[in-house]
């Protein structure tokens, strides 16, 4: 069976705190050519035409998160139909915004079109370090663009907060189902789940 596509960068970043590169304002091409293909440990994302530098939240040591998303994702119709799951990909959010979400969906077409347009699921795994100013903006912005389904995962805690409007969402954990409708109608499984370690891989 085939195996969504995923690269994560074998670097852990150290640091926590946000930083921008540059105060002056770099233009989408700009953004492309220096900061895509780097491989230092740290996220570069476009806010209002600046880049800004983060460490990224999802460390190799959390990768089963990733697995067991993408175990479950195999056995969806939207899987079936072309769709998967990337992480840290380009999401355009606004025309001088780049964000690059943990993880996200992409539907057939839009892997087709090769576009940056906004993933209608996107989750974020959340780091005691993440300031909440910050991810409640970026979640209003997620929403504003056109997400219809973010997921905030804590992996200290275990839970999973689902959002279906900047204003509306639900926390869950242990046995309590999480899904990604209406993005996705049928990918849903048990937060236990999102965070089990121990998977063995089907004969």
């Amino acid at each position: 069976m085939p195996v969504a596509t995923a690269i994560l960068s074998p670097t852990i970043a150290t640091k926590a705190s946000q930083k921008k590169t540059s105060s002056k304002a770099v233009s989408l091409d700009t953004y492309f050519k220096k900061y895509r293909d780097l491989e230092d440990g740290f996220k570069y994302e476009l806010v209002d035409g600046i880049v800004e530098k983060t460490p990224r939240t999802m460390t190799p040591a959390q990768t089963f998160i990733l697995n067991n998303l993408m175990r479950r994702f195999l056995t969806t119709k939207a899987y079936e139909n072309g769709g998967n799951l990337f992480v840290e990909i380009e999401m355009l959010t606004k025309p001088d915004q780049i964000r690059k979400p943990d993880i996200c969906y992409r539907s057939a077409k839009q892997i087709m079109d090769g576009d940056f347009s906004p993933s209608e699921f996107v989750v974020e795994v959340i780091s005691p370090n993440d300031k909440i100013e910050k991810v409640k903006d970026k979640l209003r912005e997620y929403f504003a663009a056109g997400v219809k389904v973010v997921w905030h995962v804590f992996p200290v805690q275990q839970e999973v907060e689902v959002y279906t409007s900047a204003r509306r969402s639900e926390v869950f954990s242990g046995a309590d189902m999480v899904s990604a409708a209406p993005a996705i109608p049928d990918f849903q499984l048990k937060v236990d789940e999102v965070f089990k370690k121990n998977i063995i891989a089907a004969s």
